[in-house]
């Protein structure tokens, strides 16, 4: 039981290969930070473009009926009206065609579109590109604080300008996630790195100056990827597990496990799993950790799955050679229709939320799916992404002066998803006001909801 993952470790993958150094274009003006990593001029043209589309549709098993749609054609042509006729740097040629690639991700939330660094030296030395110490949640336009490696800064500080560059410029120039990771961001926004940062931020109403030193990416990388966190919260009998991403889930196992004896010794039942900053990873062995938190034998899990046989992938499905470029649905040996698991005797007393947001999706979503859908638990939070649960098996695929992300796989799941979102069952409202007094009003609401849920139990329970 595999899905593929768009996450933050190909990025990173790419950047360790590419990076050492880049050069800044801003208002046409080229600003070198990093001279041995340029952003190269390059042409934009219209056969480019269709070629990069043609390339897509190639893979993803729904992207070709969408060039029949009636809005496509007219924005293709209006791209064509806009195309500049002078050339432009790699990054602006990239933003310029994702106004059509967005049609795209609109479907498909894990399609992605992000420029190639290039370098000027054959040896790289990764330690000398630094990136910004901090990842941030992005609500609207507001950029906020969400993990620091710098004790200059708090969580909760608002991000107001980077080296002169307003907040919502790094924004405008990126994908519109809820958590958002800093090197991804200056990659988007022209490979903005530089050694020191000049921050403008805003803390308790009042507008700070701060230099600071930007931090290896490795640095950066080794810090953030955390995968499992825990917490306790005694006022709450409550107990939190985070998880960024579904790999090693044996071992992801095992310490939940060891969570959970925790949890019975202090006689807390109330679990909280947070997949808020997880983008997917890999199915394998997750019966292991369904059975765990779930009370039942077994899970309604597949229904269909359809993949765009491939010349790499024909063979693999069993398909003769000339059904390559057809969509098509995989026999049923394929599908896994439901999850055999053995529960745990506390399951079957444990109160399970999961915590949930835009960024959930992929094998993250498929398992907020089987919780909500089988009835194991409440998931809270925000709706994920639309069609976060309908595709997956990403790839990774270079193409020009661009790296497409794109699924191949699509996925028809047993769901109450509507139109293709998967609403929460406990709904977690909160605004970037909120974020800016409190580092985690997410979490401090479902935390409230449990609290509100004891004391109804006691009251029911005296009457």
């Amino acid at each position: 039981m595999r899905r593929g993952v768009y996450c933050i470790k190909r990025f990173f993958v790419l950047l360790f290969v590419l990076i050492n150094s880049c050069t800044l274009y801003r208002d046409g003006i080229p600003t070198v930070y990093f001279p041995t990593l340029s952003n190269p001029i390059v042409e934009v043209s219209s056969a480019t473009l269709l070629k990069n589309l043609e390339k897509c549709e190639e893979i993803h098993p729904q992207f070709a009926n969408l060039r029949n749609a009636p809005f496509f054609n007219p924005t293709i042509e209006n791209f064509k009206r806009k195309i500049p006729k002078y050339d432009i740097p790699t990054t602006e040629s990239v933003y310029l065609q994702r106004k059509i690639f967005d049609y795209y991700t609109n479907e498909d939330p894990h399609f992605r579109v992000i420029p190639q660094l290039y370098t000027t030296e054959k040896k790289i030395n990764n330690k000398n590109i630094k990136v910004l110490p901090f990842s941030v949640v992005a609500i609207n336009d507001t950029m906020i604080i969400h993990k620091t490696f710098n004790n200059a800064l708090k969580i909760g500080d608002r991000i107001v300008s980077i080296n002169q560059i307003e907040a919502e410029k790094f924004l405008e120039y990126s994908y519109r996630d809820r958590y958002m990771h800093t090197p991804l961001l200056q990659i988007q926004h022209h490979f903005t790195f530089s050694n020191v940062y000049h921050l403008t931020i805003e803390r308790e109403n009042k507008v700070r100056f701060l230099i600071i030193e930007g931090i290896p990416l490795k640095e950066y990388y080794s810090k953030i990827k955390n995968l499992e966190t825990t917490q306790i919260f005694p006022d709450y009998l409550t107990g939190l597990f985070k998880i960024d991403e579904f790999k090693s889930n044996k071992k992801t196992t095992k310490r939940l496990s060891l969570f959970i004896d925790k949890m019975k010794r202090l006689g807390y039942k109330n679990l909280i799993i947070d997949l808020r900053c997880n983008p997917g990873g890999d199915g394998e062995n997750i019966e292991e950790l369904m059975s765990l938190i779930s009370s039942k034998n077994k899970l309604l899990y597949q229904k269909e799955i359809k993949v765009k046989l491939t010349n790499s992938n024909y063979e693999k499905y069993m398909f003769p050679k000339d059904s390559v470029n057809k969509t098509i649905t995989l026999p049923d040996k394929f599908v896994i229709n439901e999850i055999e698991i053995s529960p745990t005797s506390f399951a079957k007393e444990l109160n399970l939320y999961v915590l949930v947001s835009k960024n959930t999706s992929s094998m993250a979503a498929c398992f907020v799916n089987l919780i909500q859908y089988n009835q194991i638990g409440f998931v809270a939070g925000e709706p994920l992404a639309k069609n976060a649960l309908k595709y997956g098996e990403v790839v990774e695929i270079k193409e020009g002066v661009a790296t497409f992300f794109i699924s191949t796989a699509e996925y028809l799941d047993y769901t109450n998803a509507k139109d293709g979102i998967l609403n929460p069952d406990i709904h977690l409202n909160y605004s970037a006001k909120e974020h800016l007094k409190n580092e985690d009003p997410v979490l401090q609401g479902l935390l409230n909801h449990i609290r509100r849920q004891q004391e109804l139990k006691l009251k029911n329970g005296r009457l």
